[in-house]
């Protein structure tokens, strides 16, 4: 065997560098080729955020979006409601990541307004897609990412529906 290629088979069974051969990786910002895909999570459809609604419990985003197309049916209208359903998704899972979590309402008409400012990607019928899903979702909930303030934040939303319910027996 080539000793290049020893050294390369010893570094890969051991994890040892042989000096002078093999450089090291730290601090290049390399990511196995495996998780490449992986590196936008943002574009992964996964389960956060979360949408905290008063008076019921934290869903998920990606649950309440299959929620509302599960009866569109099998038409061209249809298949372009999933479509633009899954853009509005993904344009709402990315504001929740670029920075502090907002409310349903608020974020819905920031990624509309970005969506329509992108008619390319978006196709026809944008608005008419995102008028049939509105009504579909909550009113308004606290959109929640997965971070440091996700545990706080979920124990306080089922303190504050506890308490709701102990005012309501009190009354």
């Amino acid at each position: 065997m080539h000793v290049a290629q020893q050294n390369q088979f010893t570094f890969f069974l051991t994890g040892r560098l042989v000096p002078g051969l093999l450089e090291p990786i730290e601090g290049r910002g390399l990511l196995p080729a495996a998780l490449a895909p992986y590196r936008d999570l943002i574009a992964l459809r996964y389960d956060f955020p979360l949408v905290l609604t008063p008076g019921a419990p934290p869903r998920s985003l990606s649950a309440l979006f299959d929620a509302a197309v599960a009866d569109a049916g099998e038409s061209e209208a249809a298949a372009r409601l999933r479509c633009h359903a899954k853009l509005m998704e993904t344009a709402l899972r990315r504001l929740v990541a670029e920075g502090p979590a907002t409310s349903l309402a608020a974020a819905w008409e920031i990624a509309a307004g970005r969506l329509a400012d992108a008619p390319a990607e978006t196709g026809p019928d944008l608005r008419d897609s995102l008028d049939r899903l509105r009504p579909c979702l909550p009113p308004d909930g606290a959109l929640a990412g997965c971070d440091r303030q996700l545990a706080t934040r979920l124990i306080a939303h089922e303190w504050n529906e506890q308490q709701g319910a102990k005012t309501e027996k009190l009354r």
